[in-house]
């Protein structure tokens, strides 16, 4: 009945009072004005008083709730590392899983008591015992690192091997870089490369690392080093050193090598496919050449537009070279215009070539690399400029190449406009 009635009144008042007011009252209703931050805190503190009475009366659910508040500062406490070991110990004793993995964890640091690896085992094992996936990957950890003298590689994979069946992803990584060495375990590359890939998909910077390592050397996997160079890139991203450097020195190996044989092809597929500047000049360049790879205009085109435009010296003189334009047979139907002319497509392809050779004209990048660039680039340039040495004589195309000249100009003042200006169409 009171039911009803309330229901009355408010449709009463939703008659009676102006709609902006009545709006006002259901936001009101709604939405409950915001606690001061007094009353906050004076909410934050008797859940506080709330979870110790709780604790002291024994639950251990509330003793685990209270050592995490300790243990990392919350509802007004400041961190206590020893108290929360004390409430940890507690919920421990009685079972509380979390609480027995995380005082193990207290332990094997030596946060708020003594350091005791054996106590921390001790705590893990408890853990483990309830099947805490967490609790086997770090007892794992004691028995494969021999920073305590447990060093115990058999027994180490097999408490990795637990954790992995948990979906642990660092535990994955470790049975699967165990499993592809053989250490520990009896060497089995498939189901090892598989806990890898798991754990690479979930994230794990080292995994990444790892398989770029086996897909660059096509052990256990078909060799790819397009695939290799993603993972590594990956790897890198991911603040793993080693990739890295070892990045940085495929495109120095790329860029003075790239050019003597193929042996040395490999160096620039890898760190080209990482986006690395340098290697990805160098492979369009050699496309553009069919030298080492199958001559292919359209690779070297995709390969080197992104580096020229960051000012990539090799990669500009990628597109000196006017056979890499693609040309329209119908001449007619691929007329352009440029200003106030119209060309036809085998034109608009020198001319292109003509503004590239213009843009790397100026680019002293090249004097930083090795000598064979430089010569390239000259020769590159010669050409070009002899192709339209007749035309840019005559008095009436004057004005057009004054144009080109100015958009090369932009290359260095506003890439932009350049980018605009660039387009023959």
């Amino acid at each position: 009945m009171k039911r009803i009635l309330s229901l009355v009144v408010i449709a009463v008042m939703a008659v009676l009072i102006p709609y902006g007011a009545w709006q006002a009252y259901q936001n009101y209703i709604i939405s409950p004005k915001p606690l001061s931050q007094e009353e906050i805190q004076a909410k934050k503190q008797k859940e506080l008083e709330e979870a110790i009475s709780k604790a002291e009366a024994g639950d251990a659910e509330a003793q685990y709730q209270l050592a995490l508040k300790y243990d990392f500062g919350r509802s007004n406490l400041t961190v206590n590392h020893q108290k929360a070991a004390q409430w940890y110990q507690k919920a421990a004793e009685q079972g509380h899983v979390k609480a027995q993995y995380n005082l193990g964890y207290l332990f094997q640091e030596g946060e708020g008591v003594q350091k005791d690896i054996h106590k921390a085992m001790y705590w893990f094992e408890k853990a483990a015992e309830q099947g805490f996936v967490d609790a086997y990957y770090n007892l794992g950890r004691f028995y494969y690192f021999d920073e305590f003298g447990l060093s115990n590689k058999a027994q180490a994979y097999g408490l990795f091997e637990k954790a992995a069946k948990g979906g642990y992803v660092d535990a994955n990584y470790m049975a699967g870089f165990m499993l592809v060495r053989g250490v520990g375990i009896e060497k089995n590359l498939e189901e090892g490369l598989e806990k890898l890939k798991f754990a690479a998909d979930h994230g794990s910077a080292a995994s990444l690392y790892e398989l770029a390592q086996f897909y660059e050397n096509g052990d256990g996997v078909k060799r790819d080093y397009v695939r290799a160079g993603v993972l590594y890139r990956q790897a890198a991203d991911k603040n793993i050193h080693q990739a890295e450097k070892y990045l940085y020195e495929l495109d120095e190996y790329c860029l003075e090598h790239g050019l003597e044989g193929p042996e040395f092809l490999y160096s620039c597929q890898i760190a080209a496919s990482a986006e690395r500047l340098n290697s990805r000049s160098v492979l369009a360049f050699l496309y553009s050449l069919g030298r080492y790879v199958d001559q292919n205009f359209v690779k070297a085109r995709e390969l080197a537009m992104p580096a020229a435009l960051e000012g990539n010296p090799i990669a500009q003189m990628v597109f000196t070279n006017v056979r890499v334009y693609p040309v329209d047979m119908d001449e007619e139907a691929s007329s352009f215009s440029y200003g106030d002319k119209e060309f036809q497509s085998k034109q608009r392809n020198l001319f292109q070539s003509y503004l590239w050779a213009k843009v790397l004209e100026k680019n002293e990048s090249i004097n930083d690399m090795p000598e064979v660039w430089g010569e390239l680039a000259e020769i590159q340039k010669g050409i070009i400029f002899e192709e339209l040495r007749e035309v840019m004589s005559l008095k009436s195309e004057a004005p057009h190449f004054e144009k080109i000249n100015l958009c090369a100009e932009l290359f260095y003042t506003d890439i932009n406009k350049f980018k605009e200006c660039m387009v023959f169409d």
